[in-house]
């Protein structure tokens, strides 16, 4: 599916397929990082935050961080500020130390 959408960016029948992989525990990891970036290209943020809680679950503390943080940032853009604050309080379950996250925690529950 890769390779199909390397040659044909946006081919239907390969994002369906990869998407269906998406759904399978097995495959999801694989089907993510795909995805990710055809989301990306395609500026679809609500799919692309649904790829990134995957890419949360699976990278390292730092990483993490910075993915839950695009993805509060990408929620908050298409309105969903209660899932961006959960998105948020999940940073700071990682690390509490960091200012930035506190200080946007304090703005969205205002």
């Amino acid at each position: 599916y890769a390779k199909v959408l390397a040659d044909s960016p946006g081919e239907s029948s390969a994002v369906a397929g990869l998407e269906r992989l998406f759904d399978q525990e097995q495959t999801r990891p694989l089907a993510a990082r795909v995805l990710e970036e055809l989301y990306r290209s395609v500026d679809d943020a609500r799919s692309l935050c649904e790829v990134l809680e995957v890419k949360a679950g699976l990278s390292t503390k730092e990483d993490r961080l910075e993915t839950l943080q695009e993805i509060a940032r990408l929620r908050e853009s298409l309105g969903q500020r209660p899932l961006a604050f959960t998105a948020l309080l999940r940073c700071f379950r990682d690390d509490s130390s960091q200012a930035e996250i506190r200080d946007e925690l304090e703005r969205l529950a205002a």
